[in-house]
């Protein structure tokens, strides 16, 4: 499986950049808390088909004639 993911992790308090794998107190603020993101970019792909088939069924067997 391929990680093509992007992990940023920020100080909760002060907002320094951190390593994700960071634990303890932030080495600026002194409090502990992080916030991490994980960017995902994925690749979807679509296909459909539609068929239309007009039918006249009701005017063909009750004409007037």
């Amino acid at each position: 499986m391929k990680e093509d993911g992007k992990v940023t992790a920020t100080c909760k308090w002060c907002g320094t950049s951190l390593s994700p794998t960071h634990t303890g107190p932030c080495p600026k603020w002194g409090e502990e808390g992080k916030i991490i993101a994980v960017e995902i970019k994925e690749t979807i792909r679509l296909k459909d088909s539609l068929n239309w088939e007009r039918q006249r069924e009701f005017f063909e067997r009750n004409r007037t004639r």
